[in-house]
């Protein structure tokens, strides 16, 4: 039986014509016969449009009926029929370049978005100068099924007013997305990666390197290590916040880092990191500098804290106004030396730091607002030591302080004319009748979470909240 070699399958002579090194080679290949014109002119799959390109557009539509994309990024002239055109093609274009313009061809891509929203996948717009908050929100309702976004904003001269605002309503409308892609500085000022695990140091190294406009930065539970946020921290240098809880490779080196690199950092967030690691100290010495921005610390849950490591850190930052320490279990009374030269502090929290007992400090701290000591170990003579020290409290945690009595409930109350609010809740040693004590005894208190002796009936609960205090 005698085989011809037109009697292969179209299919077959696709997949051979396929392994061609180069598409001009296709060329030559139509012109073997009718068939393989047509299989040529059905693998062409990307197209690029030039301005002289533009008379012959419904033929090339026609005869190249399989194009995924198109190409507009050398077209000089109005986009806005080139795409009407486009969008009536019949054409599925999963990809579409229409950098280099003056503005946002914002008709042409509503045309095309209302023929084609669901098949464009990549949307490349670089160098767009006069690019607006809107024009990405129309970007978004236009093609839903979007995976891929090119922003990369001119170098020269940029007219463009994009903000975070319009990054947000692109990535919630956004479903799919996956990668927006950056050719030049973006103007962001606040980055959110909370939680977000598959990017890498290289990925957030390149981003930050062309934003360094950054003011927020939210790395949490980023999986990286001192040396990565020392390289991070050259890009940081317009960083107010930043975020790198639960990023458990990060010791006492990295905040060292920060304090040195970041210099209008105000707020640094640390909780459930490694800090409190050993062999630090000739670190500390030789990178110890005064960061007089930082404002608060939130340092929070890392079990290896030690009293010294907060001194450290304290001593750091003169004009700390903030200090959250909670759940350090090997933090003691030693930690209020720390706050000796910190007189701005008005927010204290040694919640659950199970070593906390009592305390003494040989100093004042007028500034003092909020104290939280729940669940800590602290008695009636580390109370008596809270009312003499820090005369302008006006909030008090004292949840779960199973050490505590109503006589040391009372020297507070008595000393401390401003306090407001004052936690009570499972403090057992803490009896019933101190509550309307207080509220008569008290003309600052506005609210009172009771112990659980204390059961008021309604017209007691009533009586109290005349005197202008509520008591949960």
């Amino acid at each position: 039986m005698s085989f011809e070699w037109a009697d292969l399958p179209r299919e077959c002579w696709e997949l051979i014509l396929r392994s061609l090194k180069h598409r001009r080679d296709y060329d030559s290949v139509s012109l073997v016969c009718k068939e393989f014109y047509s299989i040529t002119q059905r693998l062409h799959s990307s197209l690029t449009i030039y301005d002289s390109t533009i008379p012959f557009l419904p033929r090339f539509f026609v005869r190249f009926p399989a194009l995924k994309f198109i190409d507009l990024s050398n077209f000089t002239g109005d986009l806005n029929p080139v795409l009407a055109q486009i969008s009536k093609s019949r054409l599925a274009l999963d990809s579409l370049n229409i950098s280099n313009q003056n503005s946002l061809p914002i008709d042409g891509l509503q045309k095309l978005g209302s023929k084609m929203r669901n098949y464009l996948r990549v949307l490349i717009c670089s160098g767009i100068c006069d690019l607006q908050d809107s024009d990405l929100v129309l970007i978004a309702d236009s093609f839903p099924l979007l995976e891929e976004l090119h922003i990369g904003f001119p170098e020269f001269d940029p007219k463009f007013t994009v903000s975070d605002s319009g990054f947000t309503a692109l990535t919630m409308r956004l479903k799919s997305l996956r990668t927006v892609k950056i050719d030049a500085g973006l103007p962001l000022s606040k980055l959110i990666l909370r939680k977000c695990s598959d990017y890498t140091y290289s990925g957030i190294s390149c981003l930050l390197a062309k934003c360094q406009s950054v003011q927020y930065l939210d790395l949490q539970n980023a999986n990286l290590i001192d040396q990565d946020m020392r390289e991070l921290s050259l890009f940081l240098r317009n960083v107010t916040f930043i975020n790198l809880s639960f990023c458990s490779k990060l010791t006492n080196s990295t905040f060292l880092t920060l304090t040195r690199n970041c210099p209008v950092v105000s707020e640094i967030r640390m909780e459930r990191t490694d800090l409190g690691t050993e062999g630090l100290k000739e670190d500390y010495l030789n990178d110890f500098v005064v960061h007089s921005q930082v404002k608060r610390l939130y340092l929070g849950s890392n079990f290896k804290l030690k009293d010294e490591d907060v001194k450290r850190f304290v001593s750091m930052c003169p004009n700390l106004e903030l200090l959250d320490i909670n759940t350090c279990w090997n933090i003691t009374k030693g930690v209020f030396e720390a706050l000796r030269d910190c007189r701005k502090i008005t927010h204290l929290s040694l919640a659950d730091c199970a070593a906390v007992s009592g305390f003494e400090i040989g100093f004042e701290l007028p500034k003092l607002q909020v104290m939280n000591l729940s669940q800590s170990r602290i008695d009636d003579e580390a109370l008596s030591t809270v009312s003499k020290t820090c005369c302008g409290l006006t909030h008090l945690e004292l949840q779960n302080c199973f050490n505590v009595t109503s006589n040391g409930v009372r020297n507070v109350v008595e000393k401390s004319s401003r306090l407001r609010e004052i936690n009570l809740k499972h403090c057992n040693k803490v009896c019933a009748d101190i509550i309307p004590w207080m509220v008569s005894s008290s003309s600052s208190l506005r609210k009172i979470m009771a112990p659980p002796s204390f059961c008021a009936s309604e017209s007691l609960t009533k009586l109290l909240l005349r005197h202008g205090c509520r008591v949960c």
